[in-house]
């Protein structure tokens, strides 16, 4: 017992939502894209298991927890700050122009903002 408290703080998840990278980013279309990205990662966590040979076959309760583990690793994986990628990708082609126009000014705004406010402070 007395390893499980000599762990070290495991760094807790960052959910997609709260990075400012999708802070302009319409709900709908971000649930979309990380629905997306979690069901790939799924399959691709499926078939990676699906590869491995095993001398008896899984028992439906076997092939249950499987499922459940594999579906927990991709939901992990999909929440975590950069997930792989895809969720950019997939949001680079559903989200429509106006609202990546709306975002980049946005951004630009705040960094001109920020640059301006530094050289009030010096």
């Amino acid at each position: 017992m007395s390893q499980i408290n000599q762990l070290p703080n495991l760094p807790q998840k960052q959910q997609v939502g709260s990075t400012a990278k999708y802070k302009n980013v319409p709900k709908p279309y971000l649930d979309v894209a990380k629905g997306m990205e979690k069901q790939f990662i799924n399959f691709m966590i499926s078939q990676m298991s699906n590869s491995v040979k095993s001398d008896k076959p899984d028992s439906s309760a076997e092939k249950y927890y499987k499922g459940l583990m594999d579906n927990e690793r991709a939901n992990i994986m999909s929440e975590t700050k950069n997930g792989i990628g895809l969720k950019d990708i997939i949001l680079d082609q559903i989200l429509p122009n106006q609202l990546k126009q709306r975002a980049n000014v946005q951004a630009a705004i705040k960094q001109y903002q920020h640059g301006a406010d530094s050289k009030r402070e010096n």
